[in-house]
């Protein structure tokens, strides 16, 4: 992913990330295996699974390549393509940070954001806003 860009300059979604979810699941355990923590699954098969068309899981396949959560590898077997998903190491919080700056800055200001409709709220309905005042209200159910 480009420096400056964020997620939605490629359109990640719910969708994207159920993707990647149910290729994840399908990897391999088997720490024996040629291809340990890679996934193979046919790709009629994850369709089926989500739900959707051929071009859609194609196309949220390649936002998350390009975001750098899935490895692809291409291929033909039986004059079918074969595809091998690889899962790379998720980035430090660090290295997230200084790669993609205006996606963390974005995702700041929306908590804030959210924080203070939560604060509104409280003082709205008076929902404890404290773990301790929370655990109070719950031991008196």
């Amino acid at each position: 992913m480009e420096t400056g860009k964020t997620h939605e300059d490629y359109c990640v979604t719910s969708a994207s990330l159920d993707v990647y979810r149910a290729l994840f699941q399908h990897r391999n355990t088997n720490s024996e295996h040629a291809h340990f923590e890679k996934a193979w699954p046919a790709q009629r098969s994850l369709q089926l699974e989500l739900a959707m068309s051929d071009g859609t899981l194609r196309k949220h396949i390649k936002i998350l390549e390009k975001v750098g959560l899935l490895d692809v590898f291409r291929t033909h077997k039986f004059r079918k393509p074969f595809h091998i998903y690889s899962f790379p190491t998720p980035l430090s919080i660090e290295d997230f940070r200084s790669r993609f700056p205006v996606a963390c800055k974005k995702y700041e200001e929306a908590m804030k954001i959210l924080e203070q409709v939560r604060e509104e709220e409280a003082e709205i309905y008076g929902m404890p806003q404290k773990e301790d005042e929370i655990d109070a209200m719950i031991g008196r159910l």
